[in-house]
């Protein structure tokens, strides 16, 4: 049986997929841009190095990550008290 971090992650990647494809509907120019960067590959399997040459991929990806992160925030616990300068 797979972990359920197998889950989530499949969970994280569809989601992030998901709002990927969304942006790029709602934005033509940008879905044509990222296009012609994708007709440069040569490959129908590329290699992960070949798609790390990629920085307009890199770049949606990271603005999709940035807009509709799939985690919609972190708890944070206090382990020590800290003391704030008040000059």
């Amino acid at each position: 049986m797979a972990s359920p971090h197998f889950f989530i992650l499949i969970i994280c990647f569809s989601a992030t997929l998901s709002w990927a494809l969304f942006c790029l509907g709602t934005l033509p120019e940008a879905q044509h841009k990222l296009r012609q960067e994708l007709a440069l590959v040569t490959s129908d399997t590329p290699t992960t190095d070949e798609l790390n040459r990629l920085p307009y991929l890199d770049a949606v990806i990271r603005e999709v990550l940035r807009l509709h992160a799939p985690v919609a925030f972190t708890e944070r616990v206090v382990i020590q008290d800290d003391c704030i300068p008040l000059d």
